[in-house]
């Protein structure tokens, strides 16, 4: 038994039947707006993803470039007998640099001195200025940047 499909103008009458029975409801003002709003946020979705897949990639890369570099440095100029014997002395220029050091540091230990003094002060200001910022932001007060309007908020 073969079924008899309808005409393109029985179906056209069938289709006009169906849709007057519905009523049509007006469009909202702001959906062009909201359509747009969508439109940009998937496309900076995309964005998005495609920087965070090419920092992962990225970053990926220069791990694999440092270590192939340091195993062909290893592998191809015996970087461990020339570290060892590179200067009579057991450990070679290790050693050289450990007894430079050893003998002149109480030469620098004023300067060594200012340095801990300059870094535990800058330390200790930026350590007491935290608290502020967190204040400012859990009481809502006033920033410098610029916030976005939300959903229930007007521009």
């Amino acid at each position: 038994m073969v079924e008899r499909l309808p005409s393109d103008a029985e179906l056209d009458a069938l289709i006009e039947a169906a849709l007057a029975e519905d009523v049509v409801l007006p469009v909202p003002r702001d959906l062009h707006a909201r359509v747009c709003e969508r439109i940009q946020l998937a496309a900076l979705q995309q964005r998005e993803l495609a920087r965070f897949r090419n920092a992962l990639l990225s970053g990926f890369a220069a791990s694999v470039s440092i270590i192939a570099t340091l195993a062909a440095l290893v592998l191809f100029t015996k970087f461990d007998v020339l570290l060892k014997h590179g200067i009579s002395g057991g450990q070679g220029l290790l050693d050289s640099y450990a007894a430079t050091f050893a003998l002149s540091w109480p030469y620098y230990l004023e300067a060594f001195a200012l340095a801990l003094v300059l870094g535990l002060g800058g330390a200790t200001v930026w350590a007491g200025l935290m608290p502020l910022r967190w204040i400012d932001a859990v009481h809502g007060r006033e920033s410098r940047k610029p916030v976005a309007p939300g959903p229930f908020q007007t521009p």
